[in-house]
């Protein structure tokens, strides 16, 4: 048997013959419910030869495999222990050892984990609802499928935002698992504010309140509101408006809060850059930079600060889902991704219409007080 890849099918891992059986210290530990990766389809494609998902990146082919074997990759949902897969496919006449090595092959090319344990029916609960993130995140990024919601439980996320945006992005995180999501708006609710989360029936209300209510429409397990003062939020992100408030910019810097700029400029989405202050180019960098192209800038963005811009509905929405996607990315590194975030001294600009997708790089400024430069030199220095 050999497990290949779509992409580079020179790339395979073999078992050993039958007679030379691998010793048992050989395997890794095996999960004691295996289960394919949710939402990894399995395919037959010859009669001895079985497809793990259909991206050429990751997908894989499993061929030399005897039919109880066929049979046991087919079903393998995570409702059986390996004693039981053992002795379903014994009693077809399949030898205990390969059953054992194509699991341990498994577990290795990273298509097989440990199902979760059941939950009574009814109870809430964010795991099925993010079965197919925990595969793709386990997929691109090695984080173990049985982290993602655990990891995203325990995270607080601030949105700050008077738009479409900011209810975009704010629901989006409560329905992505994170735990405790703060939605900070003021004002009224506008005809051209819904669409994005907000409905037809919130104009005219409190924006607060109506976006609390958008929360709960997309999780019912999220928590609104902010923690103490004692526990700064996960990450901060600053939408709607093309200069977000300079006095929020300068609170978050001061805390040392992470934060991602979000905004959407004449139908092309903006995410980035990511500020960790102190180690990337801040806000201000991005404003300096600005300056030294147009010596107007500054009085151009005293008009724009604070002051939420019009989305379309399209860029709305395609930009909340990258700058979720990058945000999540963002809080699980280093942990789950050696290279740095794709906003990382940069923005990404998105435009739906044409298809196009940029990424802008956004280096510390040397006229910056943020401390970002000594840590750029350390970097290049590493490289």
């Amino acid at each position: 048997m050999s497990i290949t890849t779509i992409a580079k099918p020179t790339r395979t891992t073999k078992r050993p013959p039958s007679a030379t059986k691998r010793p048992p210290s050989a395997r890794p530990s095996l999960p004691r419910r295996p289960r394919v990766l949710p939402g990894l389809v399995v395919l037959r494609r010859r009669p001895d030869e079985v497809q793990l998902g259909t991206d050429p990146r990751h997908a894989m082919v499993v061929d030399g495999l005897s039919p109880p074997l066929v049979a046991e990759l087919c079903a393998l949902d995570g409702r059986h222990t390996v004693d039981e897969l053992v002795a379903r496919a014994t009693a077809r006449g399949e030898d205990t050892a390969d059953v054992l090595d194509l699991l341990a092959d498994l577990v290795r090319a990273g298509l097989v984990d440990e199902a979760p344990p059941s939950r009574p029916h009814g109870q809430p609960t964010a795991i099925g609802r993010l079965s197919a993130d925990s595969t793709t995140w386990a997929l691109r990024t090695g984080q173990p499928t049985s982290r993602v919601p655990v990891a995203r439980e325990q995270t607080t996320i601030v949105v700050h935002g008077n738009g479409r945006l900011a209810v975009a992005v704010g629901a989006l995180f409560a329905a992505a698992g994170v735990g405790r999501v703060q939605l900070v708006a003021d004002g009224l609710v506008r005809q051209e504010d819904t669409g994005c989360g907000y409905l037809d029936t919130d104009v005219g209300r409190p924006r607060r309140e109506a976006a609390d209510d958008a929360l709960r429409r997309a999780s019912g397990v999220v928590r609104l509101g902010s923690q103490t003062p004692h526990y700064p939020p996960s990450l901060a992100v600053l939408t709607d408006a093309i200069v977000p408030c300079p006095q929020l910019v300068a609170a978050l810097v001061a805390d040392r809060v992470p934060h991602l700029a979000v905004r959407v400029r004449e139908g092309v989405g903006l995410v980035g850059p990511l500020v960790l202050p102190g180690r990337t180019s801040c806000l201000r960098c991005a404003d300096l930079h600005r300056c030294d192209l147009d010596p107007c800038w500054s009085t151009v963005a005293a008009q724009l600060a604070d002051r939420p811009q019009p989305a379309d509905l399209a860029t709305a929405q395609a930009t909340a889902g990258l700058a979720v996607a990058q945000a999540l990315l963002a809080l699980s590194w280093p942990a789950t991704d050696q290279e740095l975030p794709p906003t990382w001294n940069a923005t990404l600009e998105l435009d739906p219409l044409r298809g196009v997708l940029e990424r802008r790089p956004w280096l510390p400024h040397p006229h910056c007080d943020c401390g970002a430069n000594a840590c750029h030199d350390g970097l290049r220095d590493a490289e």
